[in-house]
């Protein structure tokens, strides 16, 4: 495999006497957080270098690259400075800062980039990447932190903790309620519009909200929902099961927008269904919360309709589901469905969570 041509610049200039050379074009990040599992952090890194070509070749000085079958970047490094005093942790990591953060990898023998671990006094913890741009540029490390993001919850994250009555693992063969809201055909289509513009479909839109709304439920902000998906073009007017279910990751402590969330939950459903991004079952027991929204088909034939009348009642049941957000196309515009499980739930902020979740679907493009 030959390098490009800024990939050979580098190589040469890090070796180079003189005129700034004899430095590796190479980037450093330190992440400051709360306590990170070094187990689960080693089996995700381990994970993406596994995935990732990239991260396991050689580069040679013939300006070349080749795979490597033992990659030097597939060790988490493990500091501990937990039971130290800050001081301490302070002036051990400015030690760590000063050795690797000018450091010259060893690309020919496979070592591209690092990761490292540091345990801090007061359960934080500071993650260290760093890289040789000989292996990829700015986007490329940006994919390795966003796939290392996504390994590390699909070990981690669970289903929401809702505001149950009583405990579910004790609750079975009940009753099931649904709240029903319809949205207009006329603000549907205005809806349509405005993720277009926004480039994402309204199912990752009216994902995304649902996962605000649970967000309000539960009080986490980071958690696991279900999304079947229905492979309506497959089935060839089939009586089958075509259902692919995706485990979504959705995330709400980082500050960021609701339209950038609806955008990064359109890239994450497109990654896991083109198998770049881990699909695993959040950890835990937990009932689980699911989504489902067959875009562009009716929820019953129009034909039927006009033949056989419309739907007046409808409710329906799903196994270890707490709560499934149901949406689906009428002549009408779309119809919304929550159908949750009798006297398990707290009825009064499912019905809040509710109310809000409708309005926001036409109100969160009010400001355009």
């Amino acid at each position: 495999m030959k390098l490009t041509a800024v990939q050979e610049a580098y190589l040469v200039g890090r070796e180079k006497r003189g005129n700034l050379g004899g430095t590796a074009c190479h980037v450093y990040l330190e992440f400051d957080g709360a306590a990170i599992d070094r187990e689960t952090l080693q089996a995700a890194w381990t994970e993406v270098v596994q995935h990732e070509p990239a991260m396991r070749l050689r580069i040679l000085q013939d300006a070349t690259a080749e795979l490597s079958d033992a990659p030097l970047t597939d060790r988490v490094l493990y500091f501990d400075f937990s039971q130290k005093t800050p001081e301490y942790a302070a002036a051990e990591t400015e030690k760590i800062r000063q050795h690797f953060s000018h450091r010259k990898m060893h690309t020919e023998e496979g070592h591209l980039c690092g990761l490292m671990l540091v345990h801090l006094p007061d359960n934080t913890a500071k993650l260290i990447f760093d890289l040789d741009l000989l292996m990829c540029d700015v986007c490329g490390f940006q994919v390795i932190l966003d796939r290392l993001a996504q390994a590390y919850a699909a070990r981690t994250l669970t289903y929401p903790q809702l505001p149950y009555l009583r405990d579910p693992a004790e609750a079975a063969g009940c009753r099931y309620k649904a709240l029903t809201a319809e949205i207009s055909a006329a603000d549907f289509r205005k809806i349509a519009r405005h993720c277009a513009q926004e480039n994402v479909t309204a199912f990752s839109a009216l994902l995304t909200l649902f996962g605000e709304a649970v967000c309000g439920m539960s009080q986490q902000k980071a958690f696991v929902l279900n999304v079947p998906v229905f492979h309506t073009a497959e089935r060839a007017g089939t009586v089958t099961d075509a259902t692919e279910l995706l485990f979504v990751p959705q995330f709400f402590d980082t500050g960021a927008d609701i339209r950038t969330l609806m955008r990064d939950t359109q890239r994450q459903i497109c990654a896991m269904q083109a198998g770049t991004q881990t699909n695993s079952k959040p950890v835990g027991e937990m009932p689980a919360l699911v989504f489902s929204y067959v875009a562009g088909v009716p929820l019953v034939p129009p034909m039927f309709e006009s033949l056989l009348g419309g739907t007046s009642y409808m409710i329906s049941q799903t196994p270890e589901v707490a709560v499934d957000c149901q949406i689906f196309e009428t002549v009408h515009g779309l119809r919304i469905d929550w159908v949750y499980p009798e006297g398990v739930l707290d009825e009064t902020v499912l019905k809040e969570q509710f109310v809000h979740y409708t309005n926001q679907i036409t109100e969160v493009w009010k400001d355009e």
